[in-house]
Parts: structure tokens; C-alpha cells; sequence
């Protein structure tokens, strides 16, 4: 009872929880290794905690949160009733066992753990839980497993210290090697076992509210541009995740800075938008229950570019002669000209467009674009040589979810001689969409030459 007053005093939070991790065939051990906090023996131990294990209500679930202390039973007491030298590492895995999947066979795979504990553990007793307090705590998130190292140099002490040991139901959890002096960077001489100490995890009591809470963060989850219409995943962090009586409430604005109105049901850290076709701004609103005070989050911008055509203004001409056509887009929009309802070439970009001469009755089409990028990608971004001269076809592959204008494509010039590139582009149906015979200046075959060939221009109208 002193051990748990003194880690809630620590953390200054409400009455703290324990969770026993369950096992079978209960016993005791004096080994290294499987006692991983053995006085006189360099060891370095790991072992798997699964999320079905930490959350069995046998003793007691353990849910989401902070772990503050890490609790062992000692039925012999080192000497001196201390271990020195200690270091506890914790990370989330998904790893279901410690055999395979990376574990080198030995040896200890590589992870990137969270130390939380260093130093010196004195004042064991036998025949009752002795916790150990965490330097910083761990917050485990709910639904991993956890892998948790225990390692130690070579210490002094006549009596090694007997802990009490049980057998896990789910197979192999423990690897350990006690090869070295220094156990902390044993990288080889590990096996693997079933049997592991009997752990009990402290997790850290929650408070209630109080005052005005912290706002938090809001940020787009994997923000990418949206064209026409399209939703976005919002996500608040930062908040006071700890306190109990937080109250989360998302709110939208079709104009910057508000005002802004609830939307109803989301009220998590969460939130998708649906489907939208204009910009929208949202923040999230954080509430104490407990004072009824709130905090507003930062705006968060979904920006929709979707434009469109306003107006559009025909010419005429008697005869033989060229006409100025006008249109007026959304702001921000740029319009461009064409021959055809779909497809084609731009004859030209701008809220103007003069004809060629014309003879004879003309329909010319505009369209408003929102222009993003421009963007690059391909199949070698360095110089080299991608394939052997033969008769084959080669190329590249891609994918457009909008329309776009094919700008430039690189070649890498292998060929001492000058030569001529026939070049087809095709659609998904491998039909040909355009095609072109482009001259190539002569090359170099020990260093090939960068050459930025221009598809005059092509827009796809996806």
C-alpha cells in the first residue's frame, strides 16, 4: 500500500488501477533471464504482452491509457534487497509471438522502444507486489501488444533473488540472453521460452475536468487536393485525453473565421465531412463538463476547388475574318479553349480567345480549370538505362483521377547517333490518343544525356 500511495502522489492524478497478466502453471524462478532482474547476472530479456492478455478481466482489464509502474512478486530477496543498474524499455508490436516474423534466431530483432524506467531498484520485499515506478509513463493505446525489455549489467550480490514465474497460454513470449556482462547490448546466445515473471501494470487514475480545457490541434488527415467534389478525415489531437468530463464538438463554416454552427454526431476526435462541392472550414469545440468552459481549436481549411463557367460572350463576322470570344470563370479558375466537346488540343487559355480566320459557321468550346502541380513521376528518376534495344514496345504506365496536360516527358539519350522516336500515348483501353515522330539529338552510352521531350501540349479531359 505505501508502493501504490507513493506512485499516486508521484503522478498527482485520481485513484490509480492494476492489471495482473494472466497465466497458467504458476512457480518461481531463480534463473537469469527468466528472472530478468537477477542481482549478480548481466541479462537481456524481452517479452510479448498481448492486447488479449492485458484486457482479460481475469484479475482486471486493463483499457487505454498511461502505465506508470511496473509490479513483480519476489519470493527470495537479493542481497541488500536491491537490483542495480536497471533499464525497462516498452513498445507497442504487432507481433503475435517472439519466434519468426524478424526475431532473428539468437539474436533480438530491431525495435524502437520507449525507456521508462533507469536506474536503481531497492527496498524489495518478499512475498508481495513491488512496483516499480516509471520515469515517464507509457501510454498504450488500447488494442496493440506490447513488447517490453528488461536489461542489466553484471551486478554484486551473493543471492541472485527468486521471483515468482507463471507459463503464458498463448506460446512463446520471452527471448533472453545472458551471454555478457553488460546485458543491455547482448546481441546473440538468446532462446526462447513460454515462461515469463508474473507482471502487474499500474495504470494512472483520471481526474475529473476542470477550468478552461486545452484547446488541441485540429489537422486533415492525409490532405491531398480535391476537385469538384470530395470528403476529407479531420483529426483533433493534443487535447486533455487524461481528464474525464471532455466533451468534443466539431463545427463547420462555409466562410473563414466563422460564425460557426455543431454538426450533429461528431463529436469524437475524429470526423469525416461528406461529400463536398465548396470549400468549408471547421474547428472543433472543447468542453469541460464539470466548469461548462470551452476552447476552440484552430481552423482547419477543406479547401474544393471546383470551377465553373459564369458567362460566356459569341462574336460574329460578315465574310472571311477572325472573332474574339469571351468567357468568365469562378475566381481562381482558368479557362481554356477548344475544337471539340471532349478531347483535343488547347487552342488556348485566358477569359479571350481569337479564331483563325474563318469561312464558314464555327463552334469553339471553353472550359474552366483548376490548375494544381505540376507534378512529376515516372520510372527512373536518375540517368541509366532502363531496357536493351529491340523491337519492342516501351513505356510508361500511369494514372489520372483528373484532367491534366501532359507537359514534358524525360528520356535519357543512350545512343551515340541521332535518331527519331515514334511516341503513341494511349488511354486505358489502349487506344491511341495522340501520336508524333519527335527528332532526338545523339546521345552518350557510358553517360547517358537528359532530354525533355514536349507532347505539344496534350490535355487529357478526364
Amino acid at each position: 500500500m505505501c508502493l501504490l500511495f507513493i506512485s499516486v502522489i508521484n503522478y498527482g492524478l485520481g485513484q490509480n488501477s492494476f492489471h495482473q497478466v494472466p497465466g497458467a502453471s504458476p512457480s518461481s524462478s531463480s534463473i537469469a533471464g527468466l528472472n530478468p532482474l537477477h542481482k549478480s547476472t548481466g541479462v537481456r530479456a524481452r517479452f510479448l504482452i498481448r492486447a488479449s492478455e492485458l484486457t482479460s478481466t481475469t484479475p482486471t482489464a486493463l483499457s487505454a491509457g498511461d502505465i506508470v509502474s511496473l509490479g513483480f512478486i519476489w519470493t527470495v530477496i537479493p542481497t541488500n534487497g536491491s537490483v542495480e543498474n536497471v533499464t525497462i524499455r516498452i513498445a507497442h508490436s504487432s507481433d503475435n509471438d517472439i519466434v519468426g516474423g524478424g526475431h532473428p534466431i539468437g539474436g533480438f530483432k530491431g525495435e524502437v522502444f520507449q525507456d521508462v524506467f533507469s536506474g536503481n531498484i531497492t527496498d524489495i520485499v518478499a512475498g508481495q507486489w513491488v512496483q516499480i515506478p516509471f520515469d515517464s509513463p507509457f501510454i498504450w493505446d488500447g488494442t496493440s501488444n506490447i513488447l517490453m525489455e528488461i536489461c542489466k549489467p553484471n551486478g554484486v550480490g551473493a543471492t541472485g533473488g527468486t521471483i515468482q514465474t507463471h507459463t503464458s497460454t498463448g506460446g512463446y513470449n520471452t527471448r533472453r540472453s545472458t551471454t555478457g556482462s553488460d546485458g543491455c547490448t547482448l546481441t546473440s546466445g538468446a532462446f526462447n521460452y513460454s515462461t515469463r515473471p508474473i507482471f502487474r501494470f499500474e495504470k494512472q487514475g483520471v481526474i475529473a475536468c476542470a477550468g478552461t480545457p486545452t484547446a488541441g490541434t485540429a489537422s486533415i488527415v492525409n490532405d491531398v487536393a480535391v476537385c469538384g467534389s470530395g470528403s476529407k478525415s479531420l483529426a483533433l489531437t493534443g487535447y486533455a485525453t487524461s481528464e474525464s468530463g471532455i466533451e468534443l464538438q466539431w463545427q463547420e463554416s462555409d466562410v473563414a473565421g466563422g460564425p460557426y454552427t455543431d454538426i450533429a454526431g461528431a463529436d469524437e476526435n475524429t470526423y469525416t465531412t461528406p461529400a463536398l462541392s465548396q470549400t468549408k472550414y471547421y474547428v472543433c469545440k472543447v468542453t469541460c463538463a464539470n466548469s461548462g468552459e470551452s476552447a476552440i481549436s484552430n481552423e482547419v481549411e477543406v479547401e474544393i476547388n471546383n470551377p465553373q463557367i459564369l458567362n460566356t460572350i459569341s462574336d460574329s463576322e460578315c465574310g472571311f475574318g477572325q472573332v474574339t470570344l469571351e468567357a468568365e470563370g469562378t475566381p481562381g479558375s482558368t479557362l481554356r479553349w477548344f475544337e471539340n466537346p471532349t478531347g483535343g488540343n488547347v487552342l488556348g487559355t485566358g477569359n479571350t480567345f481569337v479564331t483563325p480566320t474563318l469561312s464558314t459557321t464555327t463552334t469553339y468550346y471553353v472550359e474552366a480549370s483548376s490548375i494544381v502541380g505540376p507534378y512529376s513521376g515516372g520510372a527512373k528518376p536518375t540517368r541509366g538505362s532502363t531496357g536493351t534495344a529491340q523491337p519492342n514496345n516501351h513505356g510508361l504506365v500511369f494514372n489520372s483521377t483528373s484532367s491534366f496536360v501532359l507537359n514534358t516527358v524525360d528520356i535519357y539519350l543512350a545512343s551515340n547517333s541521332a535518331g527519331t522516336l515514334n511516341v503513341e500515348l494511349w488511354d486505358g483501353s489502349n487506344n491511341v490518343i495522340q501520336s508524333g515522330s519527335f527528332p532526338l539529338p545523339a546521345g552518350n552510352s557510358s553517360n547517358p544525356i537528359l532530354y525533355k521531350m514536349i507532347p505539344r501540349n496534350y490535355t487529357s479531359k478526364t
